[in-house]
């Protein structure tokens, strides 16, 4: 019985396959690797270091924003504001009577 011949493209995919997993068993290797395991930890551990005292850091800023009145006049509410506009507008309402 004669054994099927591989294609091109079967060919790139089985190189390709033994490629990737030769590269996960480097991977899996440095992994169990315990001083490379405590390297990793380390650096880890100084990323997180930096990374929660800058939100420190930036926690105990001051906010700059302020929020002021829109003007120093008194805050009056219902018809006295309106009634203090027509007392200091009193000419313009005069005028238009004529």
């Amino acid at each position: 019985m004669e054994t099927p011949q591989l294609s091109e493209d079967s060919k790139k995919y089985r190189s390709q396959a033994e490629k990737e997993l030769a590269a996960a068993k480097l991977k899996i290797a440095e992994l169990e690797d315990p001083k490379k395991q405590m390297q990793l930890a380390k650096t880890l551990q100084e990323r997180l270091r930096i990374i929660s005292s800058a939100n420190l850091a930036r926690s105990n800023m001051a906010p700059k924003l302020q929020i002021a009145p829109a003007t120093q006049l008194p805050t009056i509410g219902g018809t006295q504001q309106f009634k203090r506009r027509q007392q200091s507008m009193p000419t313009i309402s005069n005028m238009l009577n004529i």
